[in-house]
Order: C-alpha cells, then sequence, then structure tokens
C-alpha cells in the first residue's frame, strides 16, 4: 500500500510549535534602520542572533547560533570579513 504524504502537515506541526513555543527575548544581531536591500522600499531591518533554519541561500551566516566571542571564526572567515576587537568579533 502507498502512503500519501499530506505536505500541508510539515507546515501545521511548525506552525503549531511556534505558536505554542513563543520567544519572550532574542538577541540582536545588528539593526539597521533604512534598507532598500531587503525587499522594495525603504524598511528598518532587525536581524536577530541565533538562527538555525539553516538555509542554503543565507545572506547574513554570522546571525547563525550564537557568538561567544571564541574567535575561531576569525582565521577560518573565506572572505577575511572577520577580525577580534577589544575582545569581540567583529565584521
Amino acid at each position: 500500500m502507498i502512503e500519501k504524504i499530506d505536505p500541508n502537515k510539515e507546515k501545521d506541526e511548525r506552525a503549531d510549535h511556534i505558536r505554542n513555543n513563543r520567544v519572550t527575548e532574542t538577541l540582536v544581531n545588528k539593526i539597521i534602520p533604512f534598507s532598500s536591500v531587503d525587499g522594495p522600499g525603504n524598511r528598518t531591518a532587525i536581524f536577530l542572533q541565533g538562527c538555525n533554519f539553516d538555509c542554503l541561500y543565507c545572506h547574513n551566516p554570522e546571525t547563525i547560533n550564537i557568538c561567544n566571542n571564541c574567535g575561531k571564526c576569525v582565521p577560518n572567515c573565506p572572505t577575511g570579513a572577520l577580525e577580534i576587537s577589544d575582545g569581540q568579533v567583529i565584521y
């Protein structure tokens, strides 16, 4: 017997998880007060730290996980965009 797969089941389960596990606090990585890059028009863009979606097309990989300023990422950065300054990793 072939089992039918409901494409909406995973979406419904994810929506239920989000509704039932609301975040009350979060870490902000960066706030850009005027941005026209992330879509049409001007807007404020707020980038949160600790994303775990692991999207293949991620344009902000520095927001993945939570940085503890260990510095291990600095020598491994393929573009050389990271550095340590006053004990903090900056980009």
